[in-house]
């Protein structure tokens, strides 16, 4: 072979070699438009899954009679857990409570809180909220604290009304129209892995007998809106005095959540 051909033969395979090469990096920085499809596919499935992500923590609800006898430090995961999850439901409550108070707002009535209040403190629940749900729930400490109240633990001999659920009042001798009250969030179950708060409302006292006083002792966990002072409260522990001794019938209207 010429040393004319052999030049020529080079330079093809050079030309050759830098289209391949072209055309890789092309590839590399702009990608196929199917690989593009299903990226786009993928982050739109990811911000779905965000945005339908419940309010209440995903925490199993098992509950079984048949389950080992836990440790110290499991049952005071276990609780912490339960305590986190009705902590969680308080505030989208309260939420709850003020995203009705806006829409029902009436410029012409007598209020004692103003609109824009009203949603300045929807507001400062939401970013509460948010912080909450950073919170590991296994690390999570079963109280609230704040200028208002000494202690964030309650002991006293209280019961609860016919059909208790979720925010009902725990009724005890003391109790008067101006409070304190003391609004069921949630009660420590040691068989559940995880919380009745999961289910339903009414799961939130099956373990309670209408009007049987109980020695209780709970934890504040978060302040309820209220002209007076009343908190949403965990039940952490709880014993009969005695099956025929019940508290006294009280008006079930005596907290109305007003503003």
């Amino acid at each position: 072979m010429s040393k004319g051909l052999l030049i020529l033969w080079f330079i093809f395979i050079i030309v050759t070699l830098l289209t391949a090469w072209g055309i890789l990096a092309f590839l590399h920085a702009f990608g196929s438009p199917h690989s593009e499809t299903e990226t786009n596919e993928t982050e739109i499935q990811n911000v779905s899954s965000v945005a339908n992500t419940t309010s209440t923590p995903n925490i199993s609800n098992v509950c079984s009679s048949n389950k080992p006898k836990l440790s110290r430090t499991e049952l005071s995961r276990l609780l912490a857990n339960q305590c986190y999850v009705a902590t969680i439901r308080s505030i989208n409550n309260e939420m709850a409570r003020f995203k009705e108070w806006i829409q029902t707002y009436d410029p012409s009535s007598n209020n004692a809180v103003t609109k824009p209040k009203l949603y300045r403190q929807l507001s400062i629940l939401s970013s509460t909220l948010t912080q909450y749900k950073k919170i590991d729930p296994n690390n999570y400490t079963c109280e609230y604290s704040d200028a208002t109240t000494n202690t964030s633990k309650i002991n006293l001999i209280g019961w609860v009304g016919d059909n208790c659920s979720f925010n009902d009042l725990i009724y005890f001798d003391r109790l008067t129209r101006s409070g304190p009250f003391y609004h069921i969030a949630g009660v420590f179950d040691p068989e559940c892995n995880g919380t009745s708060l999961n289910v339903s409302n009414s799961d939130v006292c099956s373990g309670l007998k209408p009007n049987v006083k109980y020695n209780m002792t709970f934890s504040l966990i978060y302040p309820e809106y209220y002209p007076f002072e009343s908190y949403y409260v965990f039940i952490q522990s709880y014993t009969p005095l005695n099956e025929e001794q019940v508290g006294t019938p009280i008006n079930q209207s005596i907290c109305v959540n007003t503003i």
